[in-house]
């Protein structure tokens, strides 16, 4: 959505340029990421690292991932 909330708001297609005024809004959608691969095979560090990041909890990663 582009001018969220104004008179002139309109759905954006897929993409597209827009000249934005200052406070005027805006939405931004998309489909997440749902990863690749089998996350059983990942190395430990790229999982620890995920965690670290906060993309996953310890729990979760332990529950997936025998160590």
């Amino acid at each position: 959505m582009v001018r969220l909330g104004a008179p002139d708001e309109l759905e954006a297609p897929g993409s597209g340029r827009y000249e934005m005024r200052a406070g005027e809004r805006f939405l931004v959608q998309s489909a997440g990421g749902g990863g690749y691969g089998d996350p059983q095979m990942r190395e430990r560090a790229a999982i620890d690292r995920d965690i670290a990041e906060g993309y996953v909890s310890a729990r979760t990663a332990n529950m997936e991932h025998a160590s």
